[in-house]
C-alpha cells in the first residue's frame, strides 16, 4: 500500500514539476470574463512577436544597416560644394612703378578693399582600386546579416511560446488525469464502504482505500499551483500583462511518421539556418576586407571641376569676372613600410579560422537535427507503447473492479489496477510531451 501511494505521489510529482515542454492540450479552465484573452498556440507566437521589444529593437537595427548601405552607396556620387567668401582689406598693397622722372612713381593698387569670391566645385572619384564597390558589398552583407539575426530571434521567440505555451496545457491534462484518478478512488472507496458495512471487508481495508482517496487531494492543490507559475511563465515570454486572464485552447496532437529523413532535415538545417548564413556572411567580409586593403597597391584617381565667380577678377582690378578650373589628381602610395602586406596576411589568419569555425558550426548543426530525429523516433515508440499500456491497464481496472465486486479479488488488486491505469495515463502524456518537444527542437535546429 505504501509503495503504491508513493508511487502515485513521485509520478504526479515529477510530472508537475518537470520543466516545461511542448505538446498542445485541452483548454486550461478559466473563469469567463469579457476580457479574457482566448489564444491558440499560432495566436500565442503572433501576439509575441508583435508585443516583443527584442524584435523591436531589431527592426530598428536593420533601418540602421539600410542608412549604412545608402551611406557607402553615396561614394558612387560626385561631391557638390559651394563657397561664399567676402573680405575687406584696409590697406591696400600698391605697387610703385616709376615714371622715369626722378622721384616720381605712378602707384598700382594690387587688389582692392572689397573682395568677393562665388565658388561651385565638383569632384568624383574616377578610380578607387575597388574600394567602393567593395564597401558598397560589405554594407550590403552587413544589411542581410542584420535581416538573419532578427529571423533567428523569431524563430527562438516562436519555439519559446510554444514550450510555454504546451507546458500549460500538459499541466492542465495532468490535472484532468488526477481528477480522474481521484473519481474513480472515490467511486471504489463507495464500494469498499458497502462492503465493510456488510461486513464483508475489514476496517484494515476501508481505511487504506480512504488513505488512497485523500492522499490525491493535496497532489490535486499542488496541480493548481503548478498551472498559475505555467501560466505566469506563457505570460512572460508572450509580453501579456501578468494581470490579464488568459485562456489556452488546443489538443493533444500526435503527428507519428511525419519527420523527415535525416539527410533531408540536415539539407535543408544546412541551407535554413540562419547562423550558418551569417558566418557564410563574415568569410565574404574578411575576403572584402582583404580586397580593399590590397587596393592600397593601386592609386586613387579623381576628377575635379571648379568655377569661380569673383570681384575683382585679378589684383589689378576688373569687376566682376568669372574663371572654370579642370583638374585630374592621382594619388598614389610608393612605400608604406610593409604594413599593407602585414594587414593582409592578418586578414589571411581570420579567414582560415572562421573556415575552420564554419566547419565546426556546420557538424553542430547537423548533430543538432540529429539528436532531434532520435528524440522524435524515441518519443513515439514510446507513445505507442503507452497507448498499449493504457488499453491494458482499462482492462485491467475493470476486472480487478468485477473480480473484487464479486468477491473473488481484494482491495490491494483494484488500488494497484487504478495506480497502473493512471501511470499509464502519465506515461502516455510525458511521451506525447517529448514527440512535439523533440518536434520542435527540429524546426528549430532546420531553421523553420
Amino acid at each position: 500500500m505504501r509503495r503504491s501511494l508513493s508511487v502515485l505521489f513521485l509520478a504526479t510529482w515529477l510530472l508537475a514539476t518537470a520543466s516545461p515542454a511542448p505538446q498542445p492540450l485541452t483548454p486550461v479552465p478559466q473563469s469567463p470574463a469579457s476580457d479574457t484573452l482566448s489564444l491558440t498556440l499560432d495566436q500565442a507566437q503572433d501576439y509575441a512577436l508583435e508585443h516583443s521589444r527584442t524584435i523591436a529593437m531589431s527592426d530598428f537595427d536593420i533601418a540602421k544597416a539600410q542608412a549604412k548601405v545608402d551611406e557607402v552607396l553615396g561614394n558612387y556620387y560626385p561631391t557638390l560644394g559651394a563657397g561664399l567668401t567676402a573680405a575687406y582689406l584696409s590697406d591696400v598693397p600698391m605697387f610703385a612703378l616709376p615714371t622715369g622722372q626722378p622721384g616720381r612713381y605712378t602707384f598700382i593698387p594690387l587688389g582692392a578693399h572689397a573682395n568677393y569670391d562665388a565658388k561651385l566645385s565638383l569632384t568624383q572619384v574616377l578610380y578607387s582600386g575597388g574600394r567602393i564597390s567593395n564597401g558598397l558589398r560589405m554594407a550590403e552583407i552587413g544589411r542581410t546579416v542584420t535581416r538573419d539575426s532578427l529571423t533567428r530571434k523569431k524563430q527562438n521567440l516562436a519555439y519559446d511560446v510554444r514550450r510555454a505555451f504546451n507546458s500549460v496545457l500538459v499541466m492542465d491534462r495532468l490535472m484532468d488525469l488526477t481528477r480522474q484518478s481521484e473519481q474513480r478512488a472515490r467511486d471504489h472507496l463507495k464500494v469498499v464502504e458497502s462492503f465493510y458495512e456488510a461486513g464483508f471487508v475489514s476496517k484494515y481495508d476501508l481505511l487504506r482505500t480512504q488513505v488512497q482517496v485523500e492522499n490525491i487531494g493535496p497532489q490535486i492543490v499542488k496541480l493548481e499551483t503548478g498551472i498559475r507559475l505555467a501560466l505566469d511563465g506563457f505570460r512572460l515570454t508572450t509580453g501579456i500583462p501578468l494581470g490579464q486572464p488568459v485562456r489556452l485552447t488546443g489538443e493533444i496532437e500526435f503527428g507519428a511518421g511525419d519527420e523527415p529523413s535525416e539527410a533531408d532535415a540536415v539539407r535543408r538545417a544546412l541551407a535554413g539556418r540562419p547562423e550558418l548564413r551569417q558566418v557564410d556572411a563574415a568569410l565574404q567580409v574578411y575576403r572584402l576586407n582583404r580586397a580593399m586593403t590590397r587596393a592600397s597597391y593601386y592609386p586613387t584617381i579623381a576628377g575635379t571641376a571648379a568655377y569661380d565667380f569673383r570681384n575683382p577678377t585679378s589684383m589689378s582690378g576688373g569687376g566682376w569676372g568669372s574663371n572654370l578650373t579642370l583638374a585630374l589628381g592621382l594619388n598614389y602610395t610608393l612605400f608604406d613600410g610593409m604594413k599593407t602586406r602585414s594587414q593582409l596576411r592578418q586578414i589571411d589568419c581570420d579567414i582560415r579560422k572562421l573556415e575552420l569555425t564554419r566547419d565546426f558550426a556546420r557538424d553542430g548543426v547537423a548533430l543538432e537535427v540529429r539528436e532531434a530525429l532520435a528524440g522524435m523516433q524515441g518519443a513515439r515508440a514510446a507513445v505507442t507503447a503507452a497507448q498499449q499500456s493504457i488499453t491494458a491497464a482499462e482492462e485491467g481496472v475493470k476486472l480487478a473492479e468485477t473480480r473484487y465486486g464479486a468477491g473473488q479479488g481484494s482491495n490491494l488488486d483494484v488500488l494497484d489496477a487504478q495506480l497502473a491505469l493512471f501511470q499509464s495515463q502519465v506515461n502516455h502524456l510525458t511521451a506525447i510531451r517529448d514527440y512535439d518537444e523533440a518536434r520542435a527542437r527540429l524546426d528549430k535546429a532546420i531553421g523553420e
